[in-house]
């Protein structure tokens, strides 16, 4: 069995682009966008190529980074590693992560969120 990465990421849900090796991250549900370190922008490479978690090369323990990514909805870890009990409580943006709310309204307002995925590509307004 292929070593499993532990965690996943909702492409439908968080988006993101590396400009300059700094990444751009946005969670789609709630409209906060982040700003990541270089540092973070190289965990976050290895996470959207599917890197296992015991694989991640950083300076650090990613513990922290991976349980704030999960607590911000940025990806979900599996029950597996969930349960390991070795993830460190979250903290306020480690690895020189900033996030912004400032433009959630104009994010949230997206047409993009009226889509109804299993729909035939018509636009109709989910009530969630």
């Amino acid at each position: 069995m292929p070593n499993q990465p532990g965690y996943s990421l909702n492409p439908l849900d968080v988006i993101s682009e590396i400009f300059d090796g700094e990444a751009v991250v946005i969670q789609m549900k709630t409209g906060a966008y982040y700003s990541f370190s270089a540092e973070a922008t190289a965990l976050w490479t290895q996470l959207l190529s599917e890197t296992p978690i015991d694989d991640l090369i950083s300076d650090g323990d990613p513990s922290e980074f991976l349980t704030w990514l999960a607590n911000e909805e940025l990806l979900a870890m599996s029950e597996e590693a969930s349960s390991a009990g070795k993830w460190a409580e979250p903290g306020p943006g480690p690895l020189g992560v900033t996030k912004f709310t400032d433009m959630a309204d104009m994010l949230l307002a997206d047409p993009i969120h009226d889509i109804d995925y299993d729909a035939d590509g018509l636009t109709i307004r989910n009530e969630e």
